[in-house]
């Protein structure tokens, strides 16, 4: 019946979750509340009893001081001396002057007496009386006997004495018996020799009110010297546990304590005078009672604002959710009030939806080709302001109203699907998209709006891996982010650059505009530096394939450390083969076929850079052809006997172009210049080339230090031949060495396996 009429009143099928949860949030609170509370009150109840014992100790050690201070100034008053009352009496009458003023001062203790070693009387502010008198008669102790506190009374002593308290019948205060505390303190002539003692009296009601708190709570709180209790408020607690907790640790505590199964809080803090300790002993349940007053506080609070938060809901859920479910239940044409409506308002929309599905399509048909014409438009920069973009946006259901945006070229040809649809099937939040398609190349143009640039590098990150999981060819360059909506043409060229830029970066991943380095001004003497070894692998001895299929590996690996741009790269290509084709051409007339290295097309297909090692090897397969069908002779003596001297004496330090050529019987300049038409190189760049590969074979084959390796291929200067070396090889010498035992170590790995 419940269930039946939540169904079919809406007002109850609101309200009763709304009124869950609230409760849920009430229950929430009071029981964080609850735990707060709780350690809050524990740490209020130890820090207020803490500070309450402190006062107790600072309080008590002040009446301590009283005291000493008492004694020290009877001890170097000029008229306290020892002597017997028997031979001058009138010492007595002095002394009970002077203690009378003292009596006066002090409001601590109830009384004092004065005693001598060497006299049988005692002295204070009122009278003098002997000692048998005294303990007899004028004095009872409890626990001491008449004999005992005479002896006490009489003997020196080297610190004061504490007596607990007890019952003590005292004349001057009346027959009853008064609980007191006694002090016995050393009277010392000038501070120095004893000469008596000093007995002081302090009333069982004066601790009364230092243990007394000005707010009411149950505690009990103790004076403890020497394993005993001098003086104490009591709860029912066996005082040998507490003596035997506050013994157990000499520095200040508070811990918790058991006793019968109930719980307490010991307190205990050592003072600074006479090894007197102080404790204070409150239970547990007066800290759980404190708690339980404040939780009832709050849970009354709680009570009371549950009315208003009730209230509340009942008006949100009526005016919020039961007022527009009858509005949509009239606009689709149900009866409001008969039952809660939600069938027909699913009847009402089903139908809605089934009458514009038709149009919805046709809509979105359109919707993307005007889309792609924004998107050509906007590039083309067609639009006069911003504010004329974003309202041409807003027709197209775009909200492009972003401070960064980017393009974007895709491409993923052998994919059955576009990539626009591809893309939108994978959507970055945060990131509004259009596109066109490019019909070259059947590329598509994006342009992505976002609110930073990490977030279109997210965009297009995510883009990448949704398009390598249908078509691992697929494509994504991307601009720099821009922030003017007129620098548009400028971001479609950027991502055409880097689109461009695919063949020699790794196309596996987004391709940056950023990361397209146009910077070519290292490209001649790269070049340059690679054409000097090539000629001087030519005008070496030895085997020239396999120095040249070293040259060519070099190569290969330079251009991949470089990481050169395509506009760079084929910068290179072109200096380096019209070089090649020039010796080429010196050695032979160049047939036709062999224009193919220099064909635009055929240059334009080196993606990569180890495609364009295929090339060097064909073209320089022809050239040492050509070399080979070179007769000899064509080569004047004189160069032929220039080359000789050079590699006969590169490894001398005094060694120039000027003194070989002197040597040759030739002019230097007239020499370089032979030596240049013939061979291609400068006669400076051979001996260096030279020096290079003496240094190579050196650093490879001998553990030798750079500085003596600088010395025996022909330079004075390490640090010279360092340069030297760097500007050759791209690394330093050390570097080179390393490299090279790396690389054997590697060969030496592969073949183990290989037998294996």
């Amino acid at each position: 019946m419940l269930k039946k009429f939540l169904s079919r009143s809406v007002s109850f099928r609101y309200i009763i979750p709304y009124f869950v949860v609230l409760l849920t949030v009430f229950a929430g609170i009071v029981l964080y509340v609850s735990d707060v509370f709780d350690k809050a009150i524990q740490e209020s109840v130890v820090e207020h009893n803490t500070n309450r014992l402190g006062l107790l100790r600072v309080e008590h050690e002040k009446q301590l001081s009283t005291l000493l201070s008492i004694c020290d100034q009877l001890s170097l008053s000029p008229q306290i001396s020892a002597f017997k009352f028997m031979e001058k009496p009138m010492e007595g009458y002095y002394i009970k002057q002077q203690l009378s003023a003292f009596q006066v001062a002090n409001n601590f203790c109830d009384q004092f007496y004065i005693t001598f070693h060497e006299d049988n009387y005692l002295y204070s502010s009122a009278t003098s009386i002997s000692m048998d008198l005294f303990s007899n008669l004028f004095i009872q102790y409890e626990n001491i006997s008449s004999d005992e506190l005479q002896v006490l009374l009489c003997e020196s002593h080297n610190n004061p004495i504490i007596l607990p308290v007890q019952k003590i019948r005292n004349v001057p205060v009346g027959e009853a018996p008064v609980k007191m505390l006694s002090f016995v303190m050393p009277l010392r002539l000038k501070g120095k020799y004893s000469i008596g003692n000093i007995l002081f009296l302090v009333q069982d009601n004066t601790y009364q009110q230092m243990f007394t708190d000005e707010i009411p709570e149950e505690r009990a709180m103790y004076i403890i010297q020497n394993h005993q209790i001098l003086e104490a408020s009591r709860l029912d607690v066996p005082d040998s546990l507490i003596l035997e907790e506050v013994y157990s640790q000499k520095e200040a505590f508070v811990r918790e304590l058991s006793v019968e199964g109930e719980k307490y809080l010991l307190f205990m803090q050592p003072g600074e005078m006479l090894d007197i300790r102080y404790a204070a002993l409150i239970p547990q349940q007066t800290v759980k009672q404190q708690a339980m007053r404040s939780k009832m506080d709050f849970g009354l609070f709680l009570l009371f604002l549950s009315v208003p938060a009730s209230l509340i809901v009942i008006y949100f859920t009526r005016r919020h959710i039961l007022q527009p479910i009858r509005e949509i239940q009239r606009s689709v044409g149900a009866e409001p009030g008969f039952g809660d409506g939600f069938a027909s308002i699913r009847d009402g929309i089903e139908a809605l939806i089934g009458q514009n599905m038709d149009l919805n399509t046709r809509l979105h048909s359109s919707l993307s080709a005007r889309r792609a014409e924004f998107v050509h438009n906007f590039v083309k920069r067609r639009f006069s302001a911003r504010e004329d973009i974003l309202e041409a946006a807003a027709r197209l259901e775009l909200n492009i109203d972003k401070p960064c945006y980017l393009a974007a070229i895709i491409s993923a040809a052998s994919s059955a699907q576009k990539p626009g649809v591809l893309i939108e099937s994978a959507p970055c939040d945060g990131v509004v998209t259009c596109c066109t398609e490019i019909m070259s190349e059947e590329r598509v143009l994006f342009l992505a709006f976002c609110d930073t640039p990490e977030a279109a590098v997210s965009w297009a990150e995510q883009t990448m891996a949704s398009l390598h999981s249908v078509c691992r060819d697929a494509v994504v360059a991307l601009s720099n982010p821009h922030f003017d909506f007129s620098e548009a043409g400028a971001a479609y060229l950027e991502a055409e650059t880097a689109y461009d830029n695919r063949f020699l970066m790794d196309n596996e991943y987004v391709l940056y505009f950023s990361q397209v380095n146009t910077a070519v001004e290292n490209v001649g003497p790269l070049s340059q530096r690679f054409l000097d070894g090539f000629y001087s692998i030519l005008n070496g001895a030895g085997d020239e394939e396999k120095a040249l299929n070293e040259w060519i590996n070099s190569l290969l690996e330079t251009f991949s450390r470089q990481k050169l741009s395509l506009f760079a790269f084929r910068m290179l290509v072109n200096d380096i083969v019209s070089a090649l084709l020039g010796r080429l051409s010196a050695l032979q007339n160049i047939p036709s076929d062999n224009l193919q290295y220099y064909d635009i097309f055929n240059l334009s297909s080196c993606r990569r850079v180890r495609d364009l090692t295929d090339v060097l090897r064909r073209l320089c397969s022809e050239i040492l052809k050509g070399q080979e069908n070179l007769n000899s002779d064509k080569e004047p003596d004189d160069i032929q006997k220039l080359t000789t001297y050079l590699k006969e004496h590169c490894t001398d330090p005094n060694l120039t172009i000027g003194s070989a050529a002197e040597a040759m019987g030739m002019n230097s300049a007239r020499a370089s210049i032979l030596y240049k038409e013939h061979t291609g190189m400068h006669p400076s760049a051979y001996l260096q080339s030279l020096r290079m590969e003496k240094a190579k074979e050196l650093l490879i084959e001998s553990d030798l230090p750079v500085k003596e390796i600088a010395v025996k291929v022909g330079y004075f200067d390490s640090s010279s031949f360092i340069r030297r070396f760097r500007q050759n090889t791209s690394v330093t010498p050390a570097q080179y060495r390393q490299m090279a035992r790396n690389r054997q170590e590697e060969e030496s790995k592969s073949v183990g396996i290989n037998l294996r």
